[in-house]
């Protein structure tokens, strides 16, 4: 399963605090290739990044059904292709071929695009009663909301019944722990200045609540784990989704339970097109 949050250049937007003068149209460079080797198909990678920037989310979402249309999987459009886009226009931003309002639309369009592939795998709709839940934390003041939007939905795809939390305080975030029994609490973090935010919650968890689940720190950090929980206080250390759920010992339950992933084929698809034609 692909990493539940995509790489430091996916979103820059939200960490570079001014804009460096953007180049004329004329000398600015194509948009970035598909990276070298990527097992990624060209052709489906060009209409992802078209309709982010298609304003229209009629003509969005009829290029979304075309795409399932031709073959393209649920969990490829989720899991590989938007994380691939989301790269290529932070990128972009990086190398002044867009602009910071260019890529913040157009990233938002990819996470719209997301949720409503996500319809077709709502917790309510796609885990057993008896599943295992997840809450998946976005803390206030990161922006990197895409990344956390698919892990949410690869957890879900799994089996697990998973919540957003996206840009609350942290103690908002703690009366949720405090309402609901947990079996993993999943913190988004998009830089190394995030941990600090993330330990402070941790601290929190810990003080307040009788009953913790482990929990887990996400995100595309170029940190030793052991280094990732001596700051935090977390458990794990674990950027990918289904790792993650075998180390919080999840993974017997959900396929016990009988995992999502084995009922998701052309059914789905035909539900998912019903929902985006609505």
């Amino acid at each position: 399963m692909a990493s539940w949050i995509p790489s430091p250049a996916v979103e820059p937007v939200f960490r570079r605090k001014a804009e460096a003068p953007r180049p004329a149209a004329s000398e600015r460079r194509e948009p970035s290739p598909l990276p070298a080797g990527a097992a990624l198909d060209a052709e489906v990678v060009a209409a992802v990044r078209a309709l982010a920037g298609e304003e229209s989310r009629h003509q969005r979402e009829a290029a979304v059904r075309r795409l399932l249309m031709r073959g393209v999987g649920l969990d490829s459009l989720i899991d590989a292709y938007v994380p691939a886009v989301a790269r290529m226009l932070g990128e972009d931003w990086c190398c002044d071929r867009l602009g910071f309002v260019e890529v913040t639309v157009m990233t938002h369009r990819l996470q719209t695009m997301v949720r409503d592939l996500c319809h077709a795998v709502r917790a309510d709709d796609a885990a057993d009663a008896d599943a295992p839940t997840a809450l998946v934390v976005v803390l206030h003041g990161e922006q990197h909301s895409l990344g956390a939007t698919v892990a949410a939905s690869q957890l879900r795809r799994l089996g697990l019944s998973a919540q957003l939390s996206l840009g609350r305080p942290a103690v908002e975030v703690e009366a949720a722990c405090r309402r609901s029994r947990f079996d993993l609490v999943a913190i988004s973090v998009g830089g190394d200045a995030g941990l600090d935010s993330a330990a402070e919650l941790i601290t929190l968890l810990r003080t307040s609540a009788r009953a913790l689940p482990p929990l887990v720190i996400g995100g595309s950090l170029r940190v030793h784990e052991d280094d990732v929980r001596l700051r935090t206080g977390a458990d794990h250390f674990c950027p990918d989704t289904a790792e993650a759920v075998r180390r919080c010992g999840l993974m017997a339950r959900v396929q016990g339970a009988g995992c999502l992933r084995g009922r998701s084929g052309q059914g789905m698809t035909i539900t998912l097109r019903r929902g985006l034609q609505r």
